[in-house]
């Protein structure tokens, strides 16, 4: 039991309030910074798996599943004296954070497409919230 923490207080049902609560907000918040990803329906799985587009050419173009990491920063002082807005600063902080990370997959993802099937083009875009 070297180096276990115990914990004062704890209930699943509490956790998983919170992290379905959080993940709507920093979902939301994505939304809001990106539009283009409220357009985009999603569904909860319990595996991603690598995804395929046919070719063409009868070539299958894969798609490996990514792995998003969006940090949540807080002052713990903040946090036990409940100051509401700081953590919705965080919230919305970490909300834009998914965001682009989901638009640079997105873009990657279609863009590997579109040159796979010969329809990619240079030109210069307008700015895409920094990405």
């Amino acid at each position: 039991m070297a180096g276990e923490r115990k914990k004062l207080f704890y209930l699943r049902e509490y956790d998983e309030a919170f992290r379905d609560a959080f993940s709507r907000v920093i979902r939301l918040r994505g939304e809001e910074a990106f539009p283009l990803l409220k357009e985009i329906p999603t569904e909860p799985r319990p595996a991603i798996h690598t995804s395929q587009v046919t070719l063409p050419s009868g070539e299958a173009l894969t798609n490996e599943p990514f792995e998003m990491k969006v940090a949540f920063r807080f002052n713990l002082s903040d946090m036990v004296s409940g100051n509401i807005d700081a953590f919705t600063a965080s919230a919305e902080a970490s909300g834009r954070e998914y965001g682009e990370q989901t638009m640079r997959q997105l873009l990657k993802y279609s863009g590997t497409i579109s040159e796979a099937m010969g329809n990619a083009v240079a030109g210069k875009a307008d700015d895409l919230g920094g990405l």
